[in-house]
């Protein structure tokens, strides 16, 4: 009998594990679910945010025409500026150019950044971090 003890508990443990993997999916799915009503949410309020800031852009550029103190050509000047150093402002930075390679034969490789740097050096050429000791 203790085979088919085995077997049927084996047959059981399959199925409680059956049902609880049901059960995680379908909180999962509900979760999702809510997740994507919250994300639609988001978006919506981020285009109506959208659709104000035109809104109040054209009419301060209707206000500035009105008054004579710039015109359209100039005031999309200065967008394209504003835009542009914008871009700068949240570039990533330019990424620090290879050290040169060591020019004699041995080398050895940093640890930290994996750098091969000459033998005689003590200090890694890119990081600035003590080298092994040969």
């Amino acid at each position: 009998m203790p085979v088919l003890d085995y077997l049927f508990d084996n047959d059981w443990i399959q199925r409680a594990d059956i049902e609880t993997l049901r059960a995680r999916s379908q909180g999962m799915a509900s979760q999702m679910r809510r997740n994507a009503t919250d994300t639609e949410q988001r978006l919506q309020g981020l285009e109506d945010q959208l659709t104000h800031l035109a809104i109040v852009q054209e009419a301060v550029l209707r206000a500035l025409d009105k008054k004579g103190v710039v015109t359209r050509d100039e005031y999309r000047s200065y967008l394209v500026e504003a835009e542009e150093t914008a871009a700068l402002l949240h570039a990533p930075p330019p990424t620090a150019p290879s050290p040169p390679r060591p020019a004699s034969g041995s080398t050895v490789r940093c640890r930290s950044c994996l750098t091969q740097n000459d033998e005689t050096h003590r200090f890694c050429v890119r990081c600035r971090r003590p080298l092994p000791k040969r």
